[in-house]
């Protein structure tokens, strides 16, 4: 199966396009669904860096925390807007390298057949915490407020994915007959 995203191969083909390319760096996005079971150790981090994924997507975080007023100089000519925009940038890129956790989060438990808790991380970050913040914050806050609301939505989502994977971990190291298959 080929990936949509050519730039971020599925998990199964990580391998193949790592070993086709030199240059090019190969990021892993999402795996691919996985059989119930002690077989979940196959997707280790470990497994998907030997396999190729050398990529880890901090890149717009670093761009947008060293060079803010490049990045606003592509979309503005005007100097005022630029140095507003900067303040803007950098707040809501605040915890972009910690995103692709939350990301990863989602992607694990989607592979792992638990869809209650993948749909609930796909939604958290975007849905369930942006939206109401974004309607909230600014009445406070400005626009200040609408930028603060996406690392808050951001932090949320990363606290929420740290707590539920916690937990599917701590199950996952039970003892076979101790686990409920019919649990989601």
């Amino acid at each position: 199966m080929i990936s949509a995203n050519p730039w971020s191969p599925q998990y199964s083909d990580i391998y193949r396009v790592a070993e086709a390319t030199e240059k090019v760096l190969v990021f892993a996005q999402h795996m691919d669904s996985l059989p119930i079971g002690r077989g979940l150790g196959a997707v280790l981090p470990e497994a998907v860096k030997a396999a190729g994924a050398v990529g880890v997507m901090s890149v717009g975080f670093a761009v947008t925390q060293i060079f803010p007023h490049a990045v606003a100089a592509v979309f503005t000519t005007d100097e005022t807007l630029t140095d507003f925009a900067v303040t803007g940038l950098r707040c809501i890129f605040m915890l972009y390298p910690l995103v692709g956790f939350q990301m990863v989060t989602s992607a694990f438990f989607q592979s792992i057949g638990q869809s209650k808790q993948a749909i609930l991380m796909s939604l958290t970050r975007q849905v369930i915490f942006l939206i109401p913040l974004l309607a909230i914050l600014p009445h406070y806050w400005g626009i200040y407020g609408i930028w603060l609301s996406i690392p808050i939505a951001d932090f949320c989502s990363i606290t929420l994915a740290i707590v539920l994977l916690t937990k599917q971990l701590r199950e996952l190291k039970k003892p076979l007959k101790d686990i409920n298959m019919d649990k989601n």
